[in-house]
């Protein structure tokens, strides 16, 4: 049986800890918004050069769910909080981007759009198939 309840505590990711989470740093960050908690990341310059600018495109994308989001060159920080905001990201063409912000438009009201969604086709073919068929049931 499965339950939901409110998710707690905050996430620090910095020093050897980056390169042990660098691909699941979007979607850590995306569920620590729904949290109680905080996010911090550093250390973590390398995702710069990903798919994308992740760093950049994690603040802009956390900014439209609502979020105040400080930006380093190595990483961001931020307050999770309640009222989170259905919006317009943008994937940036990289497939973890655009699935961790497609599971955040479950969570927030109206939904969310996904820009260039077709993308997560590189690491998971029919994703949003699947999400939709788990948010149904």
């Amino acid at each position: 049986m499965v339950r939901s309840s409110t998710l707690r505590g905050s996430v620090d990711v910095r020093g050897s800890l980056v390169p042990e989470l660098i691909d699941e740093i979007p979607i850590l960050a995306v569920t620590t918004a729904f949290s109680d908690g905080s996010f911090v990341l550093r250390d973590a310059l390398e995702l710069r050069l990903k798919e994308s600018d992740r760093i950049r495109a994690m603040v802009t994308n956390l900014r439209n769910l609502g979020l105040d989001v400080e930006e380093y060159e190595d990483g961001f920080a931020f307050q999770a909080k309640k009222a989170l905001i259905g919006s317009e990201f943008e994937s940036y063409g990289d497939h973890r981007i655009a699935m961790a912000f497609g599971i955040a438009g479950v969570a927030v009201p109206n939904g969310a759009l996904i820009r260039d969604s077709e993308c997560v086709d590189i690491s998971f073919p029919g994703f949003w198939e699947k999400l939709l068929s788990v948010q149904r049931t």
